[in-house]
């Protein structure tokens, strides 16, 4: 069983559920996941280096997807030319190495288009990381800048398994896990919704401010109806509010 989710400007824009031993592939299922989901013509999908296809990556040339994900330090390619001198430039967290225009290559032979390559080292431990991308027409630091934005949704995904308990089946058939899945997700967007009008730091305490403040207006609720007669409660039942 495996989830496969997008999320465009913090909030979820598409799930996938697959059930198939074949999707425990990161290529097969988060490939999948691009091609079936709607993308706007300057809309930049972002996804980590689970996706190592290369064929995937001509796929997404082909349908003119812009894309930014994650190379492999040790992935073989073929320097073709110079996209940008950025030797000496840095982030906050990056030193620049080589923003340069490759072919990859791989056991099914080399990719029939081109694409840009931009090699950095952590400033922390000196590690390489390789940005991969169509996107010609923004700088490096850009680049690295959109793929920092991918955190976003492991923080989510988190809190979806931690907080909402997503991984707990409640059904073993595929409408069951779907129905769940999705009553969540409404949950975890009233939640984000939330903590994003309110300017509340943290899932875990937006999460619980949202059930304090839901529940005092539920409350609130019963002692408007009830005139502060608790026996009215019967009443709310048999004209059958909560049908």
């Amino acid at each position: 069983l495996k989830f496969t989710m997008g999320l465009k400007e913090e909030l979820p824009s598409d799930v996938h559920l697959f059930m198939q031993n074949t999707y425990l592939s990161e290529d097969k299922a988060i490939g999948e996941a691009i091609f079936k989901s709607n993308h706007t013509v300057n809309s930049i999908v972002v996804f980590d280096r689970g996706v190592t296809a290369r064929q995937t990556f001509d796929a997404l040339e082909d349908e003119q997807i812009l894309f930014v994900t994650r190379l492999r330090p040790d992935a073989v390619h073929k320097l073709l030319e110079t996209h940008a001198n950025v030797k000496g430039r840095e982030s906050p967290a990056l030193f620049f190495e080589e923003d340069i225009i490759v072919s990859l290559h791989g056991t099914k032979g080399q990719t029939k288009h081109n694409f840009r390559l931009i090699k950095a080292t952590l400033k922390e431990n000196k590690g390489a990381i390789f940005f991969l991308t169509n996107v010609m027409d923004m700088e490096c630091e850009q680049i690295a800048d959109i793929y920092k934005r991918r955190w976003d949704i492991e923080v989510f995904f988190k809190f979806l398994k931690q907080e909402l308990n997503i991984e707990r089946l409640l059904s073993e058939s595929r409408n069951g896990i779907e129905v769940v899945m999705y009553v969540r997700l409404i949950a975890a967007m009233l939640i984000l919704i939330f903590k994003k009008q309110n300017a509340i730091n943290g899932y875990k305490i937006a999460k619980a401010i949202f059930e304090e403040e839901l529940e005092m207006e539920i409350i609130k609720e019963f002692v408007e109806f009830c005139g502060g007669n608790p026996e009215l409660l019967a009443q709310l039942y048999e004209n059958k509010y909560f049908t």
